[in-house]
């Protein structure tokens, strides 16, 4: 019932982890210690089954960290690159349901900003994780509308 859902959601709440990690703290072996767990939970959140609430609010996080060059090479180290793709596999699929494709659109902008990154750091792990021909292949194969854009005419 909801008493189980209200619990879930306590043992879960992935906004403990919208700032990812403080850097400024990560130069004891504790704070290295929770860095490390915050990472494991927000990837763990985002492959959460049958709980799109959570990757929701995870790819939230993620969007957060993404200009931060420490914080997404953690993200990158501890296995963020495939759940993201699973993500925005999902969320391309025509029975999606909202809060799914607004997940996999997050997913996408964040692997999308580590992309134009200098140096590559992060590329280099999205090519090595065959990231770059998966997001592709779900562009080219989206059934989705393009995104409104801002009208050009004058």
């Amino acid at each position: 019932g909801s008493a189980t859902n209200n619990n879930d959601r306590g043992n879960h709440d992935s906004s403990n982890y919208a700032e990812c990690d403080s850097g400024s703290s990560a130069a004891t072996a504790t704070a290295t210690a929770t860095a490390t767990q915050v990472y494991q939970d927000l990837v763990g959140f985002l492959k959460s089954p049958n709980r799109p609430d959570l990757r929701l609010e995870a790819t939230k996080a993620v969007l957060q960290c993404v200009t931060d060059r420490d914080q997404s090479l953690a993200l990158v180290d501890h296995g963020v690159l495939k759940p993201l793709l699973s993500i925005i596999s999902m969320g391309t699929s025509s029975t999606a349901d909202q809060s799914i494709q607004d997940a996999a659109w997050n997913a996408l902008q964040a692997l999308l900003s580590w992309t134009s990154w200098e140096p590559p750091v992060v590329v280099d792990a999205l090519l090595q994780e065959h990231v770059v021909p998966r997001l592709v292949e779900v562009v080219m194969d989206c059934p989705c509308p393009p995104p409104k854009v801002a009208s050009d005419t004058a």
